[in-house]
Formats: C-alpha cells, sequence, structure tokens
C-alpha cells in the first residue's frame, strides 16, 4: 500500500466540503450528527454539490495507483462512482465530507470487504483496540493503514515478503505493537492474504524484472540494429535518428511500467533490492527505477 499524494482541490470544492461537514458537526450528539451526514449525502450533488462532486471523482481517480487502480489492493480498476471514505462515514460523521478521508478504491474492497469495518485504538496512543461497529467511536486513532495521511506512511509499516508474496509487519516491529496491530488489522479487514491477490503480486513480480531488463537492453543498445535486437515493442521508425528512436522507446517501456498494477511490489523491489537475486539487483541499479518512483 503505497502513500497517496494529495493534489489538492479548488477552493469552491474546499469551501463546499467545509460547509457540509461544519453543518454536521454542529450537532452534540453522535446520532444526530449521523442523521445529518445521512441527508447531506443523499442530496450531496444538489446545488454547488455536482460540481463538488465531479472534481472530488476526477482528483480521486489521478491519486489512484497508476492513475487507475485500486489504492487498496492495487490490483482492480477504481470505481470511479465509488468514494471510499477511510473512516466509514456511518461511524465518523465528522469525517464524512473530509477531503483526506476520501479515496478511490474498487468495488470489491469498498464494498467487498471493507464495507463498515473499523477498529480504533482505545484509549488513543495505547495498543488496546476497540472495535467501533455502527457505534460512536471511542477514539479517532485508527488500527488501519491511512493511504492518505502525511504522518504515516504504510510502507514504513509493513513489508513484502519475497517468498510468499503476502504483506507482513516490518521486522523491527514487536508482535502487539501499534505498527503491528495495524498492518495485521489492514491485512485482515481488505483480505489482502488472498491467494489470489499473492498470486498477482508474484506475477507483478516477474513482469517488473522482465520489463526492467528490457529497458537495460535498450538503454545499453549503440546503435539502430542493437536497438531493433534489444526492444519487443515498439517497432522501430526508420525516420527518426537513432538517438531519437532510443529515448522514444525508452519512454515507452517507462511508462509501461510506471502504468501496471501492483505499484507496491516495485517500490519494494527497490527497497529492499538487497534481498533480491544479484541479477535483479543489478537491474534495479542499471535502470535508475529508483529515480522513476520517488
Amino acid at each position: 500500500m503505497l502513500q497517496v499524494r494529495d493534489p489538492g482541490l479548488s477552493e469552491a470544492t474546499r469551501l463546499h466540503l467545509e460547509e457540509q461537514q461544519a453543518a454536521i458537526d454542529a450537532h452534540l450528539m453522535h446520532d444526530a450528527r449521523k442523521k445529518e451526514m445521512e441527508s447531506r449525502w443523499e442530496t450531496k450533488t444538489d446545488g454547488d454539490g455536482n460540481a463538488a462532486l465531479q472534481e472530488i471523482k476526477e482528483k480521486l481517480h489521478k491519486m489512484a495507483v497508476a492513475g487507475k487502480y485500486c489504492n487498496y489492493c492495487e490490483q482492480n480498476y477504481i470505481m470511479p462512482s465509488t468514494i471510499e471514505h477511510i473512516r466509514p462515514k456511518g461511524s465518523f460523521p465528522r469525517h464524512a465530507f473530509a477531503w483526506k478521508n476520501m479515496i478511490g478504491v474498487c468495488e470489491n474492497c469498498n464494498m467487498g470487504f471493507k464495507k463498515a469495518q473499523m477498529w480504533v485504538f482505545w484509549p488513543a496512543g495505547s495498543t488496546a483496540i476497540h472495535n467501533v461497529g455502527y457505534s460512536e467511536p471511542k477514539s479517532d486513532d485508527l488500527v488501519f493503514l491511512d493511504p492518505r495521511s502525511v504522518t504515516e506512511d504504510p510502507m514504513e509499516m509493513m513489508e513484502l515478503d519475497f517468498l510468499d508474496f503476502q504483506f507482513k509487519p516490518r521486522t523491527h516491529f514487536p508482535p502487539g505493537s501499534r505498527e503491528f496491530l495495524k498492518v495485521e488489522k489492514t491485512v485482515g479487514i481488505l483480505h489482502l492474504y488472498e491467494d489470489d491477490y499473492a498470486a498477482t503480486r508474484s506475477i507483478a513480480f516477474e513482469d517488473f524484472v522482465s520489463r526492467l531488463d528490457d529497458y537495460c537492453k535498450i538503454a545499453a543498445a549503440k546503435n539502430l540494429e542493437e536497438l531493433r535486437i534489444a526492444i519487443k515493442a515498439p517497432s522501430i521508425d526508420p525516420s527518426r535518428s537513432f538517438a531519437e528512436e532510443k529515448r522514444r522507446i525508452e519512454t515507452h517501456v517507462k511508462r509501461q511500467i510506471l502504468a501496471r498494477n501492483h505499484q507496491t511490489v516495485l517500490h519494494e523491489m527497490v527497497r529492499r533490492s538487497a534481498d533480491l537475486a544479484p541479477e535483479v539487483q543489478q537491474l534495479i541499479s542499471d535502470s535508475k527505477v529508483s529515480l522513476w518512483i520517488s
């Protein structure tokens, strides 16, 4: 799971969200806030809401993994009509219209797995966890990795096991620690442990290795003939110079790599290249892929 970069909202949309949230927060009781939230979410496209909603959906799409894949599973396409609330809006009405609580995900993660599930640490800052359910949360301290957090990077807490391609807490976090619990609960809520996901991460790993190999061969080519041998696609354009063609094809392969699903696999390959086979380490070094994803 990657930390999501915030492209920001227009002033009009930001103010619209703040106004909606302020009306909810004006209520003192949780049930009243929840009722107000439900009413305003039901009519979120009324008036200025329609333009705001369209902008939000466009921005969430840009913030998706590779601009199209779910920020949770990284496997399925995000649903353009779906706005996922990291803190479920039914339990956390104070965050229903909060921009930083919104993210683009697939229907499977949103409606099939996560739904309204959430746990919090209670007391806040402790390691004791509490199931929120549909009641008022006892705290806002989530037992869940928040990809939109500016203070916590999910990749600083979890790592990918290159043997079984499962996500696990990073080895320096002891069992029972807050970081360990957050990773475990996130993987459980989103079903990231399922064999199908692990298998596609493994496939993604092999695909990244293959494409990095292609890129390095293209980068090493010294003339059109070597370039022709190195490439699989696209074909050589004889009307261009060797330098132009090399740049064009390098860019093409680079874009292919960065457009693939499971980008977390690529990030983990770069971060922990020392754990990989020497030939893969060399590809990562020669391709300078670390500069592409920074």
